[in-house]
């Protein structure tokens, strides 16, 4: 195992977090190993197991994803069950969200759409919608823009003739793209586009 050693003075937690993650090129087997160590190469244990626990999330959602284009759907639910239970551990974390993690912000981002969408249409085909619901709800956070994860949201709560919900993830929408420098009309076109895509 080799480990760059570099100096992690200066760094906020979110910073060194990272980089320990690029330091070990998303090796999971090395990074888990370093657990049991005090202060292994400067890192603070809280620095080490935000590392840790974005690791093994990506790790775990490889495999689930890798499953689940195979058609494996139990050994695909165990791996997305255990993705999801790192997430959980970390979610409350900023590190992906600043400046300094831009691109593993997205790789971020995008490996939890791909889980939150794969997995939860798989809970709706095996009429398991209020899991989904709930898996969707939990990871709201990072995909407040997302168009096919808005739409599913608004699918669902209307299947389950919850109107207030539905309008409430419309406007949420909204305010969102509003937030992203889309101008009035462009916010309510994007929404009208949604609500007809959600037409059977």
């Amino acid at each position: 195992m080799h480990v760059q050693g570099y100096p992690v003075g200066g760094m906020t937690t979110e910073e060194a977090a990272v980089s320990l993650i690029y330091d070990f090129q998303f090796n999971e087997h090395d990074l888990i190993a370093l657990r049991h160590l005090e202060k292994p190469y400067g890192y603070t244990p809280k620095e080490l197991g935000i590392s840790i626990d974005a690791v093994q999330f990506l790790h775990a959602a490889a495999r689930a994803l890798k499953f689940g284009k195979q058609g494996l759907w139990w050994q695909a639910g165990n791996s997305f069950a255990s993705a999801l239970s790192c997430w959980d551990k970390f979610i409350l974390t900023e590190y992906f969200l600043s400046d300094q993690a831009l691109d593993f912000s997205d790789e971020i981002r995008d490996t939890l759409r791909a889980i939150c969408l794969t997995w939860s249409n798989r809970l709706i085909e095996l009429n398991r919608p209020e899991e989904a619901l709930l898996m969707l709800e939990n990871t709201e956070r990072l995909l407040s823009a997302d168009e096919d994860y808005i739409l599913l949201r608004y699918q669902l709560y209307q299947q389950k003739h919850n109107p207030l919900k539905a309008r409430d993830i419309l406007k949420t929408y909204r305010q969102e793209l509003l937030r992203l420098g889309y101008s009035e009309d462009e916010a309510d076109e994007a929404v009208i586009f949604l609500i007809d895509s959600a037409c059977p």
